[in-house]
């Protein structure tokens, strides 16, 4: 069975990976928004039943993730991080001023 893995708040990214597990801080920290970002497609396919009595059909979506390759080849998966940093930019640009 895998190991239990704590959950935590998506604007808690950044303080929990510059954090090590022995609850030292990671020295130089980790700036997410300098590493490359990456993306990967995944599919989430379910079967589904027509009308009709026919068989069923498996009906697949597409999933994309992102995810930022830092120091050392530290993979952090960052899909729910860059949806909301979308987000704030766009609601910033929204208000700003020229």
């Amino acid at each position: 069975m895998a190991p239990v893995i704590s959950t935590f708040h998506v604007s808690d990214l950044p303080a929990q990976i510059n954090t090590l597990p022995s609850g030292k801080q990671r020295n130089p920290p980790i700036k997410l928004e300098e590493c490359p970002m990456k993306e990967m497609v995944q599919y989430r396919c379910n079967a589904q039943r027509p009308t009709g009595g026919r068989d069923p059909v498996v009906v697949c979506e597409p999933v994309v993730r992102f995810y930022r390759q830092c120091a050392d080849n530290l993979m952090i998966e960052t899909t729910a991080w860059e949806a909301r940093r979308e987000k704030s930019q766009v609601e910033g640009a929204k208000f700003s001023v020229s």
